[in-house]
């Protein structure tokens, strides 16, 4: 779009602006009219956009340009005018304050001066004479003393009665001599721990502990050997033989003592086979009872805490650590 624009710098000569779209240039008489195509085109681009034209003339030209910016802002204005100046400089300078304040003033006027001396004292004061006393003396009358002599009293002589002491001897207690009650030797020496003689049971008892069942078995007809269980709160089955052998936790076995005895320990020889029952037993010395209890067995081997009895001793080998004995009738 081509559009005609006059405006006036304040001279003389008018200028002559075209706007031509987003753009708006000055043109130089004598060309009146920008809405005609220029009869050649611009030499060389320009170099920034015209700027806008002013909406509205200048008033008035700047007479002369400001010398220099000024470096800081006007400070703002005093609020109230400076009072007058001194008239002259103080002779000296003011004394320092005083440290405390002037204490308050007199209520009252100070009375009349005085005007006159009192009179002096008349009166003359004599001296006090005073009369010495003399010491009194005093004669003492002596005394005469009759001197007393010492009082001899003659005192009879006692002759003391002698007193008869039956002499006392010492008591002589004959103490009896104590005998020692000889120790019950235990008719069920080697209780095992853990252990159950499985069947064979003659009857059974009620005991809180294992130790009881001992006797109950020795009064029993027909026991050799015991299982006590915590079962019920503790019961002892009284066996009438020792049969097959069986881990059972909390239990514990025993034997009754026999006159059977064995015959000596062999060392390191193993009696191989024909095994009845392998019994734990801590010492080779517990087998020989377990032995004994079984009606079948004929002796036994032990090894590395097992009593294994044997119902037929076949034949020995040679083996470490092995103990074995045949069992006897005394």
């Amino acid at each position: 779009m081509h559009k005609n624009l006059w405006g006036n710098t304040g001279y003389d000569t008018p200028e002559h602006w075209c706007e031509l779209g987003m753009n708006t240039f000055k043109i130089i008489p004598p060309v009146q009219d920008c809405t005609k195509p220029s009869p050649s085109p611009t030499p060389i681009p320009t170099p920034s956009p015209t700027p806008s034209p002013t909406p509205s003339p200048t008033p008035s030209p700047t007479p002369s340009p400001t010398p220099s910016p000024t470096p800081s802002p006007t400070p703002s204005p005093t609020p109230s005018p400076t009072p007058s100046p001194t008239p002259s400089p103080t002779p000296s300078p003011t004394p320092s304050p005083t440290s405390k304040p002037t204490p308050q003033p007199t209520p009252s006027a100070t009375p009349a001066v005085t005007t006159s001396t009192p009179r002096p004292t008349t009166t003359t004061t004599y001296p006090t004479t005073t009369t010495a006393s003399y010491r009194t003396t005093t004669t003492r009358t002596p005394t005469t003393t009759t001197a007393t002599y010492p009082t001899t009293t003659t005192r009879k002589p006692t002759t003391p009665t002698p007193t008869t002491t039956t002499a006392t001897y010492p008591t002589t207690t004959t103490r009896k001599p104590t005998t020692p009650t000889p120790t019950k030797p235990s008719l069920c020496p080697n209780v095992v721990d853990g252990l159950d003689y499985w069947g064979h049971d003659i009857t059974s008892t009620k005991r809180a502990t294992f130790e009881d069942c001992c006797d109950d078995c020795a009064n029993t007809r027909g026991c050799v050997a015991y299982v006590w269980t915590p079962w019920d709160d503790g019961t002892c089955f009284l066996k009438s033989k020792v049969g097959t052998t069986r881990s059972y936790w909390g239990a514990k076995a025993a034997q009754l003592s026999s006159d059977s005895t064995c015959d000596a320990q062999e060392q390191n020889v193993d009696y191989y086979g024909h095994d009845l029952a392998a019994i734990p037993a801590s010492h080779a010395d517990d087998c020989c009872d377990l032995c004994v209890a079984h009606d079948e067995c004929q002796g036994y081997s032990w090894y590395l805490g097992t009593c294994f009895l044997k119902s037929e001793l076949a034949y020995a080998t040679q083996k470490t650590g092995v103990v074995s004995a045949v069992r006897s009738s005394a």
